[in-house]
């Protein structure tokens, strides 16, 4: 029965941050990621967490993989910053995490996700 229970009705679910799909285990979600959106990385499939990359296709195992990738290949210092990012493009203000930034310049300023650099300035000055 606690077998069942933790299989069946665990809360601890893992999200799919491109479709928002659901996973009961990580494995399931790397799968998955590697599977439907073409995610690469050497993530352990028996991780906890895994942290990818919203602008391309690759995964890590840690966040400060992540933001080591984030700085290096997109020129973005972090994935999330305090003081929040405004559009260059338009006033709005203030988005606080690149995902969220990310998905109002393809709403709005048909940025294409494979684009490999993007400018943008924070409430303390250009980043």
């Amino acid at each position: 029965m606690i077998v069942h229970v933790k299989a069946m009705h665990n809360k601890d679910e893992h999200i799919c941050v491109y479709r928002r799909s659901t996973f009961q285990q990580m494995s399931d979600m790397v799968i998955h990621l590697k599977v439907t959106h073409h995610a690469r990385g050497s993530v352990d499939l028996n991780s906890e967490k895994v942290f990818p990359c919203i602008l391309c296709d690759r995964l890590f195992g840690k966040e400060s993989s992540l933001n080591t990738h984030m700085s290096e290949a997109h020129k973005i210092r972090s994935t999330t910053t305090p003081k929040g990012i405004r559009c260059g493009h338009c006033s709005d203000f203030p988005f606080t995490t690149s995902k969220a930034y990310v998905q109002h310049l393809i709403a709005f300023h048909d940025y294409e996700k494979d684009e490999r650099t993007l400018e943008f300035e924070t409430q303390g000055g250009k980043l």
